[in-house]
């Protein structure tokens, strides 16, 4: 699946309208042209247990809190059912 395809599914079909707004995308220090998915799906077990079979949005993230401002990679998963965001 192309980024900008599930992009609009989370938006659409998973109810996440502010994930990719301008304000929260700067406020974590990331940007869309700066986003992928991943290749395969991924299991992933989220914070109340349960598993999920998502997609892997790959972002790089400029804003660090607990330390000097390097970039580094930050992954997001997405139910592939669902299209909701999975907090691991």
């Amino acid at each position: 699946m192309e980024f900008y395809e599930l992009k609009n599914k989370v938006i659409d079909q998973g109810g996440e309208h502010h994930f990719f707004d301008p304000d929260t995308l700067k406020f974590f220090g990331e940007r869309l042209s700066d986003m992928k998915v991943l290749k395969n799906k991924v299991q992933v077990t989220d914070v109340c247990g349960e598993v999920h079979t998502c997609y892997c949005v790959s972002a790089k993230r400029r804003k660090n809190w607990n330390g000097p401002c390097k970039p580094y990679t930050h992954y997001h998963y997405f139910d592939a059912e669902t299209f909701c965001h999975v907090i691991v």
